[in-house]
Formats: C-alpha cells, sequence, structure tokens
C-alpha cells in the first residue's frame, strides 16, 4: 500500500513538474524591410509585464500581468502580442540590433530597450569560472568568454535576454 501511493505521488508530482505553467503562443515578427546582414535563424525571447494589480493603490502585491497589450519594435521589424508572450525574433549575429518594448498597462506605457548578447561565449565563460571559484575562476571566465567570442566568428549562438517591462515604482513617466 505504501508503494502504490509513493509511486502515484510521484507520478503526480511529475506532472505538475513537468507542465511548465501555462503556454504561451509564439509571435512570428512583420518584417518592413530586407536587412543586409545574413540570417541566422529565429530564437524565442520571452516578454513579461511586472508590476501590481492595482496601480492606484500606494500598496499591492507585484507580479507578473497576463493580457498586457505590447508592441516590439527591430531595426527592420515589428510584432504585437499580449503578455506573457514569446516572440521569434531574428538572428543577425553579432550584428542584431536592439529590440525596443513598449506595453501599457492600466494606461500607463512603459518602454524597455534590450541587446542581443553571445549566448555561446557567455555559456563558455559560466564553465570556465565554475571549475575555478573565486576571484581566478572569474578572470579564466571572462579570458575564455572573449577567446570563444573572438575564435568562433560567425558561429556563435545570439539570443536576447528575456524582457521584463517593471511597473515597480508609481513614478509614471
Amino acid at each position: 500500500m505504501k508503494i502504490a501511493f509513493a509511486l502515484l505521488s510521484g507520478l503526480a508530482l511529475t506532472a505538475c513538474v513537468s507542465s511548465g505553467g501555462p503556454r504561451q503562443a509564439v509571435t512570428e515578427v512583420t518584417f518592413s524591410s530586407q536587412s543586409p546582414n545574413a540570417l541566422f535563424g529565429y530564437d524565442e525571447t520571452l516578454v513579461q509585464v511586472v508590476a501590481p494589480r492595482d496601480m492606484s493603490k500606494v500598496i499591492s502585491i507585484i507580479e507578473p500581468q497576463s493580457g498586457v497589450p505590447c508592441q516590439m519594435r527591430g531595426a527592420n521589424f515589428t510584432a504585437s502580442f499580449r503578455t506573457p508572450g514569446k516572440v521569434l525574433l531574428p538572428d543577425y549575429g553579432n550584428l542584431s540590433k536592439p529590440v525596443t518594448v513598449t506595453c501599457t498597462y492600466q494606461g500607463i506605457a512603459r518602454s524597455v530597450t534590450a541587446n542581443a548578447f553571445d549566448a555561446t561565449a557567455e555559456q563558455a565563460g559560466r564553465e570556465m569560472a565554475g571549475e575555478n571559484p573565486g576571484l581566478g575562476g572569474m578572470v579564466f571566465g571572462a579570458l575564455e568568454q572573449r577567446r570563444v567570442a573572438k575564435d568562433r566568428r560567425g558561429q556563435n549562438d545570439w539570443k536576447y535576454p528575456t524582457i521584463t517591462v517593471n511597473y515597480q515604482s508609481m513614478e509614471t513617466r
């Protein structure tokens, strides 16, 4: 009986953990012009809004908000979606340009700009720093990150970070 209960509990826990929460639809960008840069593919980028439930209250719980309308603009593309949203952004490698996301929550518009980063070099730096704890690890990690970025010219995977539009302060810009 105890074994059956433990097995069922384990299966139920696995189902909860592996579900990954609610699924977001992936939004594709609309291109306004052809980029002169080589396109290496597309990367999913998560965009979220973190805000109080009610902006008019001085004290309110701050949490991710769903259904907030947002616009994303890049050098030659745009996208419209609701949060939390995943956007397929073009990967132009080290020539990827910044993107700006503007969301309007409870009548207040806020914008955030994000830059692409070299995910391959960053991972190499983290791995090297992890093998060498302390200040030496930080130095070796930074050197490895630079070496990988330089040696793999054009072969690295460039990505955009998770973009968070923050409404935590009561200031309205």
